[in-house]
């Protein structure tokens, strides 16, 4: 989790070897991990889905500041949007930020399905976190919009 972090931290400063060094360190070790159940609590919420969605938008920040798409954005995304979790926080970040990602490349239709989606899904979680994601992804609704 640490490894996405830094990731992002990375790629919104443009750092891209830095950021893709980082995304390989997060994958890697998610591999590596057999067993979650037997670390911390807090541990448990690492999921496939987790590492997707944030290695994803990690992934979004460098095409962002290198001024390129990159088509692994909306697939880490989608899967992860899409992936078997029980943990609705995890699935409405994923779906928010394939939204988001969406709006911004200008595939309205799917969007607005994944949009309306991530929308639903909030409503049963409280985030600070998703409240900002889930205004940004509105935000770039209306950037669209507005073209």
């Amino acid at each position: 989790m640490l490894a996405t972090v830094t990731a992002q931290a990375h790629a919104l400063s443009g750092d891209e070897r830095q950021a893709t060094r980082h995304l390989l360190a997060a994958e890697r070790t998610y591999e590596r991990v057999t067993d979650l159940a037997s670390g911390p609590a807090w541990t448990a919420t690492i999921t496939a889905a987790k590492v997707g969605s944030d290695t994803g938008f990690a992934l979004y920040l460098l095409s962002v500041a290198a001024g390129r798409d990159n088509p692994q954005v909306v697939a880490n995304l989608r899967r992860a949007a899409e992936a078997d979790t029980a943990q609705a926080r995890v699935r409405a970040m994923a779906t928010t930020r394939l939204a988001t990602v969406l709006y911004r490349q200008g595939e309205r239709t799917e969007a607005d399905h994944h949009a309306a989606r991530a929308t639903a899904l909030a409503t049963t979680v409280g985030s600070a976190r998703l409240a900002s994601a889930l205004a940004d992804m509105r935000h770039a609704a209306d950037a669209l919009t507005a073209r």
